[in-house]
């Protein structure tokens, strides 16, 4: 019989150089560990099932993005709460154990997460720490711990988008529904930013063109149809101008980030859905 009460889900994607540090980060013989892979190409999969025999590795066919995958996760779960662990996340067991401590406490919270630091700052955490429970609009889906009594009343991620704004959305129905969104004052975690996976120009593209289709589909749930379609049209003008101008002066990273973000933007604007019909991700 399982009475472990927690449920780790890391989804990875070409994250085998920190997958490590992030399974080292804690002990994963207390929790239920799943790794979900979106189709790696390099040996994350080959690395986690070499050396930690205790986490279930599920392998997707296809990169389905953030948030389907963690609804793959967090439909097995049988835990009563669980945990949404970015690769590049690192959180000790006893940040963990603190904040099933509050969960357990505040049975009204949904979605939570540590004081999330930089590698940089987490030397010096103990000053940054309170007894202080922040209620709060947003926490972010890098790591998020979720009550899954509740959660489940309104629902996992939204499967529409492929990445960004999952978390929007999921901490507004969180409050839709009557329950709170917090973060915990006396737990942490070290988030490095930006090396969930290795970085090749087409899923730099693909990440930025998802980065506006995701932030144009948010704002359309949030706003009126002539907010929206306005607001829309002046960003997709904006970014087109900004993207010709990086492209003069020959800066190939920002002009792609540009283009890629308007032409994201204004196909969220026409109704081109995230994935194609074959369930592949645009971009």
């Amino acid at each position: 019989m399982n009475n472990k009460e927690l449920t780790i889900i890391i989804v990875t994607f070409n994250s085998a150089e920190i997958i490590e540090n992030c399974l080292k980060s804690f002990d994963i013989s207390k929790y239920e560990v799943l790794v979900i892979d979106n189709n790696s190409s390099d040996k994350t999969v080959e690395v986690v099932r070499n050396s930690y025999k205790l986490v279930e590795v599920i392998e997707n066919s296809k990169n389905l993005g953030f948030g389907r995958a963690n609804n793959i996760g967090l439909n097995q779960a049988q835990t009563p709460f669980a945990l949404i662990l970015n690769p590049d996340v690192q959180i000790r067991d006893i940040d963990i154990e603190t904040c099933l401590k509050h969960l357990k406490n505040n049975p009204q919270i949904a979605l939570a997460s540590p004081h999330t630091l930089s590698e940089e700052s987490f030397d010096n955490a103990e000053k940054y720490k309170t007894n202080e429970i922040i209620y709060c609009d947003f926490v972010v889906g890098g790591i998020m711990f979720m009550n899954l009594e509740n959660v489940k009343k309104f629902g996992f991620f939204d499967e529409q988008f492929f990445m960004f704004a999952e978390d929007s959305v999921i901490c507004d129905n969180s409050i839709l529904n009557g329950f709170k969104n917090a973060i915990f004052k006396d737990a942490f975690a070290i988030h490095l930013g930006g090396k969930s996976s290795t970085k090749t120009l087409k899923t730099h593209f693909r990440r930025f063109w998802h980065l506006g289709w995701s932030k144009t589909k948010y704002k359309q749930k949030r706003k009126n149809i002539f907010n929206y379609i306005r607001s829309t049209l002046r960003i997709c003008v904006l970014y087109f101008c900004e993207g010709i101008f990086y492209f003069l002066l020959r800066n190939k990273e920002k002009s792609g980030q540009k283009f890629a973000f308007c032409f994201g933007s204004f196909a969220c604007l026409i109704g081109m859905k995230a994935f194609d019909k074959n369930n592949n991700p645009r971009g």
